[in-house]
């Protein structure tokens, strides 16, 4: 199971990451652009990734994964009591990935 302090640790292991705060709601960037949060209450994370991402995650596991349209964005939630932290680390990497700056994110952060 993973909590926020987990989802920290892996955000922010990422190159060039910052932690932002929303309220109560840690919210993690690159280069100023959001990639991952978490939901004010510990239980979900909403991470930012290609529409087609989030529908297929949302397709393989319904239980786990949920589209949330926010400011005209499809973005996933994610259960973090039932997500396989292996999978939450890769979607995380690619979120990552979408939101850094193209240089940035085609040499893995290097």
């Amino acid at each position: 199971m993973l909590g926020p302090a987990e989802v920290r640790r892996i955000a922010m292991a990422l190159p060039e990451v910052t932690e932002a705060g929303q309220g109560t709601t840690p919210s993690f960037q690159v280069r100023g652009r959001t990639f991952a949060a978490v939901v004010a209450d510990g239980t979900r994370a909403q991470l930012h990734l290609k529409e087609a991402d989030v529908r297929a995650a949302v397709e393989e596991d319904p239980a786990v994964f949920s589209g949330l349209l926010r400011q005209r964005r499809l973005l996933l939630e994610v259960d973090l009591a039932a997500v396989d932290p292996a999978l939450f680390a890769r979607l995380t990497e690619r979120a990552w990935a979408w939101r850094a700056p193209r240089r940035l994110a085609d040499t893995g952060g290097r």
